[in-house]
């Protein structure tokens, strides 16, 4: 892929310039830094800045309270995130380690600032996990659109088990969260009651991975 386009959330202009310097080095790392506006007034606001900047990671500073317009902290920002893109490659980046820990937060998304260092092993480190991370989710999205294709195919043919029925509702509910729950097919759609309405689910399903690998292109 190209650059990776990494979104900045983070109320101190100091640790800003520090990540974006980080990053961008030299454009040794093939990053892009994008600063995202907290001139918000909710925490749907900063989420939809993500969406739209179409970015392929998020770090987000753990004490966003700190800002005079904001009420909450970081970890509110990733977990709503999460909601609505699962296995988005996001990360709280912090001093406060220990106080982000104590949040619903998986420990592998939470960063010390003290790795923002590119002259230290673990400021290399971070870099490698990183891409690794957005490259393993990328694949994961391809992977299953490809299989959702195949199962698509057997449900035209008039083929396909209630297994695999019931797979092609995960991998679609996947895809879907990988835009965000706002495409979401109803869910009386996807009920084993016969599937009466598959035709309308497998058009919005093909519809999705269409506009899937349009972002991805």
């Amino acid at each position: 892929m190209g650059k990776y386009k990494l979104g900045i959330i983070d109320e101190t202009e100091k640790d800003r310039i520090k990540t974006i310097a980080h990053f961008e080095d030299n454009n040794i790392y093939n990053f892009e830094c994008v600063e995202l506006s907290l001139e918000v007034d909710s925490e749907d606001e900063l989420i939809n800045q993500i969406i739209e900047n179409e970015l392929d990671c998020v770090a987000i500073d753990y004490k966003l309270i700190d800002h005079p317009r904001l009420s909450f902290n970081g970890n509110i920002i990733l977990n709503k995130l999460l909601s609505e893109k699962y296995k988005f490659p996001a990360f709280i980046l912090t001093n406060l380690v220990p106080d982000a820990s104590q949040e619903n937060i998986d420990d592998f998304r939470i960063v010390s600032k003290r790795a923002i260092n590119p002259e230290t092993p673990e400021g290399e480190e971070l870099i490698n996990k990183l891409k690794n991370y957005i490259d393993k989710y990328y694949k994961e999205i391809k992977e299953t659109e490809d299989e959702l294709y195949g199962l698509i195919e057997k449900e035209r043919l008039d083929s396909i088990n209630d297994i695999e029925r019931n797979r092609m509702i995960e991998l679609d509910d996947f895809l879907e969260h990988s835009l965000s729950t706002k495409s979401k097919i109803p869910t009386g759609w996807k009920k084993p009651s016969g599937f009466e309405d598959i035709s309308k689910m497998t058009k919005l399903a093909e519809e999705i991975l269409k506009e899937i690998k349009s972002e991805n292109e």
